[in-house]
């Protein structure tokens, strides 16, 4: 790991460490300058020799891209065991801080940023060979003071039109379709990255990522995705119709192109066009995108210490200081903290975007933009369970959570769903079979034991289990008479009234405490056995103030806000990411991910 005021030497540039700003399963992100004329720039750093070799080929790949609305990418070395790559540097936050911060957006402010990324794609897409994103969601979407958004990460990157081949497999499931996530359903080519697109939409227009994956609706009628204008009836017909063709879950029924996706959005809305004077675009991009950021930048005090000093799981390359977007696989890693914070108990998510209190502007030369000032929305009561549902109960299986922090009392499972509880719930035919990933062709045999079928094996009977989507976790809820905690109920079980980093209180994890993943012990070369799950229960000494065990590491677990959150860290993370305020967005790796369930106090 580099240090600040280090410098790493590439073929022809030499680079001076600033900051760290991120990382997570492939490495470490660093804010750095090129010392020869003072730019700003991002260093990814590989862990292992198969990434340095994904970063070669991404910065051959992209190197010559000259878009508005794409990073630029400026250099890439191998050195010693480690890959690097070095692209330019993003200062600001993401769409999917925008949306978590301001809730749902205008149709107005929605198309805009359509255009912009629909322009991205294009370009990419009509490169000889093609270029596919194929991870196109709100938290790869980063927003510039001049009113530009920028498409960033291209780990999933696809090139060509053959078999994806060298790309890395998955996607992130809200934002993914299905050819994307199952082997054998297709081949990504332009109409996945209409899918997410479509998806990215979505979230911004109802304030709330898509509830169904993909996965979760193939073969069901009615569609159980609640329509845009469902969610937001003030949203228009057409660009709810556009957003629905758009991820439709066959992609023979998506538009066959980005073009054709774009002409939909714009159906009977002639005066606007595809991004082509791109000066008058900017200028009106920009003022809608400016005061989106300085309205935006008015509720950081209301956000939480843990969101704003980048105490949540980061790994984009391209990550705002001030609050790093989070994903499943990344470390926690310090980043620079406003001068100004508030203490205050977070507040979940609203799953549908609040009545929004209007304020109004009317820049020169543009139609009035509105923006939604979102109010803080009261968590959901805990489900009240049936007679039935309570004669299931196991004895101690449930840990009473005293009224605080702006919460009610509620009751919250001592440990994590386990493989045997959640059989029964199949058994009982009330609850999908999880689908388990096959093993990629050509994967390394010690990570052989993260695709294994073990829902329905009594060996891991009393393990947490994986491979649940949240769609499914809520189904499993419902069975128990239950539901899945928001945020700040996790949060709360997790640390108490007194602000603690981990459920035991501030001293380091350690194996005693927490199951994670310790580099220094790893036998396997280059990293590539990180771990198992445990057992619930089985690091009592790891309890939290109330004694519910296991928030920190051994999985991910699921809450409900709205967005594809999950909490706490996992046996595959290191110590520095299973705190409890560790936060995550899936991947591909649903086998880290598991869930427990509240309901309302007795």
């Amino acid at each position: 790991m580099l240090r600040p005021d280090d410098v790493i030497e590439g073929p022809t540039q030499r680079y001076r460490i600033r900051d760290i700003i991120g990382g997570g399963g492939f490495g470490i992100v660093y804010h750095a300058t090129r010392i020869a004329d003072g730019i700003d720039v991002a260093i990814k750093e590989s862990k292992d020799a198969r990434d340095t070799e994904l970063f070669l080929r991404e910065y051959e790949t992209l190197r010559s891209i000259e878009h508005g609305n794409l990073p630029r990418y400026y250099d890439a070395f191998s050195h010693g065991r480690s890959g690097y790559l070095v692209m330019q540097y993003l200062a600001g936050q993401n769409l999917a801080e925008l949306i978590d911060r301001r809730g749902a957006l205008s149709d107005a402010q929605v198309i805009g940023f359509a255009l912009q990324l629909c322009a991205a794609l294009e370009y990419l897409h009509t490169r000889q060979p093609p270029i596919y994103h194929r991870d196109v969601k709100p938290a790869n979407v980063r927003l510039t003071a001049d009113g530009e958004c920028c498409l960033v990460d291209f780990g999933l990157m696809k090139h060509g039109d053959g078999l994806t081949g060298a790309s890395r497999l998955g996607g992130t499931y809200a934002y993914a379709p299905i050819e994307q996530m199952r082997p054998g359903t297709g081949r990504s080519d332009a109409r996945t990255d209409v899918y997410g697109l479509a998806a990215l939409l979505y979230t911004l227009a109802t304030g709330q990522a898509p509830a169904y994956s993909a996965e979760a609706r193939e073969g069901r009628t009615p569609d159980p995705l609640p329509t845009v204008r469902q969610l937001r009836p003030d949203v228009s017909a057409t660009l709810s119709e556009a957003i629905r063709r758009g991820m439709a879950v066959a992609s023979d029924d998506r538009p066959a192109n980005v073009a054709e996706f774009r002409r939909l959005l714009l159906a009977g809305n002639a005066d606007r066009a595809a991004p082509r004077a791109r000066p008058l675009t900017r200028i009106v991009l920009a003022a809608v995108t400016i005061v989106v950021l300085l309205v935006s930048a008015a509720t950081i005090a209301l956000t939480s210490r843990a969101a704003l000093t980048g105490d949540g799981a980061a790994l984009d390359a391209t990550v705002t200081p001030l609050a790093p977007t989070p994903r499943l696989d990344g470390t926690r890693l310090p980043t620079a903290a406003p001068a100004t914070l508030s203490t205050a108990t977070p507040v979940p998510f609203p799953t549908v975007a609040p009545a929004p209190t209007a304020i109004v502007l009317a820049p020169t030369a543009a139609p009035a933009v509105t923006l939604a000032t979102p109010t803080a929305a009261a968590p959901a009561p805990a489900a009240q369970p049936s007679a039935a549902q309570l004669a299931t109960d196991a004895a101690g299986e449930w840990i009473d959570i005293p009224a605080g922090g702006g919460l009610a009392a509620f009751r919250i499972m001592r440990t994590e769903v386990t493989n045997a509880q959640y059989a029964a719930c199949v058994a009982a035919g009330a609850c999908e079979v999880p689908y388990v990933q096959p093993f990629p062709a050509g994967g390394e045999e010690e990570r052989r034991k993260y695709f294994e079928v073990r829902w329905n094996d009594p060996v891991y009977a009393d393990h947490p289990v994986l491979w649940v989507t949240r769609e499914q976790a809520r189904v499993y809820a419902a069975w128990r008479g239950a539901m899945l905690p928001s945020a700040a109920q996790w949060l709360r079980a997790c640390r108490g009234d007194d602000g603690r980093s981990f459920p035991w209180g501030n001293a380091a994890a350690s194996p005693e405490l927490s199951n994670h993943w310790d580099p220094a012990r790893d036998p396997t070369p280059d990293d590539k056995d990180h771990g198992d799950t445990l057992p619930v229960g089985s690091l009592p000494a790891g309890a939290s103030p109330f004694g519910v065990l296991d928030m920190s590491g051994n999985v991910w677990e699921w809450v409900d806000d709205g967005t594809n959150q999950v909490r706490g860290g996992s046996f595959y993370n290191e110590a520095n990411t299973v705190r409890c305020d560790s936060t995550g967005q899936p991947l591909q790796r649903l086998n880290l991910v598991g869930f427990r369930l509240v309901r309302a106090s007795q």
